[in-house]
């Protein structure tokens, strides 16, 4: 049986926010370890260079975070449920379908 609209819009709700905030949360984290690291090399621990390497690392893996996150919390439509704008694609364009027929081989 095939979930209504309002049940699978409320599971895509849950799924992107619960994602989206690992997503976030996870980004940040990567993010400050790796300004500090870069940070740590560009600069020394404390002065301006190494604080804009920890505000622009973490900045960028926070975006990049929630990117995968929201990315990964989409899914598939079921075979045969995809979206389409006529009712049986392949049937209503002739054009899009031939016979095949074996002078249309080549070897």
């Amino acid at each position: 049986m095939r979930p209504t609209t309002d049940s699978a819009n409320e599971r895509m709700r849950r799924r992107l926010s619960s994602r989206l905030i690992a997503g976030i949360a996870l980004g940040l984290l990567l993010g400050v370890v790796a300004g500090v690291i870069v940070g740590s090399i560009v600069s020394a621990p404390g002065r301006l260079g190494f604080w804009i390497a920890l505000v622009g690392c973490a900045v960028f893996a926070t975006f990049v975070g929630a990117l995968l996150a929201g990315y990964s919390s989409l899914e598939s439509p079921d075979p045969g449920e995809e979206p389409s704008d006529t009712r049986s694609p392949l049937i209503d364009r002739p054009e899009l379908t031939r016979e095949e027929h074996d002078a249309d081989r080549r070897p």
